[in-house]
């Protein structure tokens, strides 16, 4: 019994050993597939993010191949281990291989500055930073960059490489210089314009303390005989040639300006009355003495000359300008060719006296319809279907005393100086209602007529009341009148502009935003103004054959202006060829003397209408 008792015993030790021994196998088989499933897992999640590493590090490849930014690699010796497509194109030699030192293959002018520019990547010596970089490409012409320049690191913080991203801003940057250029200076004599010298007299009635400065104010005479027997051509050069001898006549540091048509004037700084005087009489001298030569004709044209001192009667330059202008008209009124010097508060009464004489001069023009209208065609230049005729209203002055007519560089900025701006505006805007309710029958109502408004008017409340409510009143079709308005006019009163054309746009005007490009306002304004059609500047439209960057500048506000859903009407198109280029750019319409010649918009004025019917009449009254 007790043998069975110790096999029994024995038997169940060894069957636990067993089963014990099963259950390790058991938990050790587990524990290797355990490990087995997570090496696999873990080799397959290595193995995936490869994949996105070589999948990122393609993408980043590809970026840096094809962004439009010149990218370079280098060492902190200066060598290049990398470069992009763009940077090789742009400012490598074309046989520049990898591996080589940047300054050897980057040309530069000022080998100075780029050197102190690499040693400042290498020091790592500041954050990230930007600056402008004027270097010369791999084909040896100028190119003005700008640069980025970023430090790579590595854990320790030790400089591993450095990356430099380039951009060749030459173009943007010569179209910025001459858009700024425009914004300061006449474009058809190269002296300073209307704008800059407002600044500056400004500027000096701020820091004058004394009586040594002098504001000078010219205008031509006899200037419009070049014009009426030769044409704009030659009035544009003798313009130039006038300019050349007025920067010829005064000192270093003058400033000269040419206001408009043939209006000039001069800031004499730091001048003793004696040499302003003599400057004024030298300037008389010689373009009574210059003869102008246009092809078999000879011209003599001569200059009134208003001069006064600059804070010995005020500091307001608004009041010194209209001064000025109204000694400058004593002197022609005094025969012409000479100088009026305001001196003392008698002569300024007389100067006044002699302001007043525009003011009245314009005032009765409008009282005795003394102003014609006259129009100029607007032509379409893409295929469209029925297109009504449009045309620009244009104001000229009867000139009764030489029975001529006096155009409106002559007499717009009298009216801006003497605050008539708005009442020429309402004067322009009454008659043209008159005549074209009067000759619809003759096909006025074909047309459609734009109407240019003054910056003054646009924020001219009483104006704006008086302008919505002629427009309400006429019994012309919706559309038949809208209105042109300067960019710098609207950038000036944008609120008051806003709703101004809002306004209008009910009652079925379009409008046109006139001479865009000038003032430098961005396309941004666009988007929160009620803009039919954009006028692109003269400036940039008539040497757009010859210049490539008028190009640049008049293509990309037609492809913008079509992005917002505006249409485009180039000015100034005085050519054939001018006609062909702005065709080819987009533009919707062209006007311009190639184009169309002004001609009056009507043969009779309804100050002139003596056998109106009585509806007629009655009509007109209303309006």
């Amino acid at each position: 019994m007790l043998g069975c008792a110790t096999l029994a015993v024995a038997l169940f030790i060894g069957w636990r050993l067993v089963r014990r021994y099963q259950l390790k196998v058991r938990e050790l088989s587990d524990q290797r597939k355990a490990l087995e499933e997570s090496l696999a897992k873990a080799l397959q999640q290595k193995q995936q993010a490869l994949l996105r590493c070589a999948d990122l590090g393609a993408m980043a490849n590809q970026a840096i191949e094809n962004t439009p930014i010149g990218v370079a690699f280098i060492r902190s010796c200066g060598e290049i281990f990398r470069t992009n497509p763009v940077f090789s194109r742009m400012f490598l030699n074309e046989a520049a291989p990898a591996g080589q030192n940047l300054q050897e293959f980057v040309a530069k002018p000022d080998h100075e500055l780029f050197g102190a520019f690499l040693r400042q990547l290498v020091d790592a010596a500041s954050a990230p930073e930007h600056t402008n970089f004027d270097c010369v490409n791999g084909a040896g012409d100028p190119v003005r960059t700008l640069m980025t320049a970023s430090v790579v690191r590595n854990d320790q913080g030790e400089f591993r490489f450095a990356v430099i991203q380039i951009q060749d801003v030459t173009e943007a940057s010569v179209l910025t210089d001459k858009l700024k250029y425009h914004a300061n200076f006449d474009e058809l004599t190269g002296l300073h314009n209307r704008r800059a010298f407002q600044a500056s007299l400004r500027k000096l009635c701020d820091e004058t303390q004394n009586k040594s400065a002098f504001l000078m104010f010219m205008d031509l005479d006899q200037f419009k005989v070049v014009n009426d027997t030769s044409g704009h051509a030659a009035g544009d050069e003798l313009l130039r040639c006038v300019a050349e001898l007025l920067r010829q006549s005064v000192r270093k540091g003058d400033l000269v300006a040419r206001l408009g048509g043939d209006e000039f004037a001069i800031l004499l700084d730091q001048c003793p009355e004696k040499r302003a005087a003599s400057i004024a009489e030298s300037i008389c001298t010689r373009i009574s003495e210059y003869a102008f030569h246009w092809n078999s004709d000879t011209f003599r044209v001569g200059v009134s000359i208003g001069l006064v001192p600059v804070g010995e009667h005020g500091k307001d330059p608004e009041e010194l300008q209209q001064l000025a202008d109204a000694a400058c008209y004593a002197a022609k009124e005094a025969g012409r060719n000479q100088v009026h010097l305001v001196k003392g508060a008698s002569d300024r009464v007389e100067a006044k006296r002699g302001e007043m004489r525009w003011v009245a001069r314009l005032g009765d023009a409008m009282d005795q319809n003394q102003f014609a209208l006259f129009g100029q065609r607007i032509i379409p230049l893409q295929p469209r279907s029925k297109e009504p005729e449009r045309i620009e209203v244009l104001l000229r002055l009867r000139n009764t005393n030489e029975r001529d007519l006096v155009l409106p560089g002559a007499f717009l900025p009298a009216a801006e100086r003497y605050g008539l701006s708005s009442k020429l505006d309402e004067w322009v805007v009454r008659n043209l209602l008159r005549s074209l309710y009067i000759y619809r029958t003759v096909g006025a109502e074909h047309r459609r007529y734009w109407v240019n408004l003054s910056g003054a008017s646009i924020g001219d409340r009483k104006f704006c009341r008086t302008l919505l409510h002629m427009m309400e009143e006429s019994p012309l079709p919706p559309g038949m009148v809208n209105f042109e308005i300067t960019e710098t006019a609207v950038i000036r009163s944008i609120g008051a502009a806003r709703e101004l054309m809002t306004a209008l746009k009910a009652l079925g005007s379009e409008f046109a935003l006139d001479d865009f490009g000038s003032g430098l306002s961005s396309f941004g304004h666009l988007k929160h103004l009620p803009v039919d059609y954009l006028k692109i500047d003269g400036m940039f439209v008539r040497d757009i054959v010859q210049d490539e960057t008028d190009r640049v500048f008049v293509k990309s506000i037609i492809d913008i202006a079509h992005t917002m859903g505006i249409r485009t009407v180039a000015e100034y198109v005085e050519s054939a060829s001018i006609l062909d280029a702005i065709t080819q750019l987009g533009a919707d319409f062209a006007q311009g003397y190639h184009v169309h010649a002004p001609e009056m918009l009507a043969p009779v004025f309804p100050g002139e209408l003596q056998n109106a019917d009585s509806k007629l009449r009655s009509k007109m009254t209303e309006l």
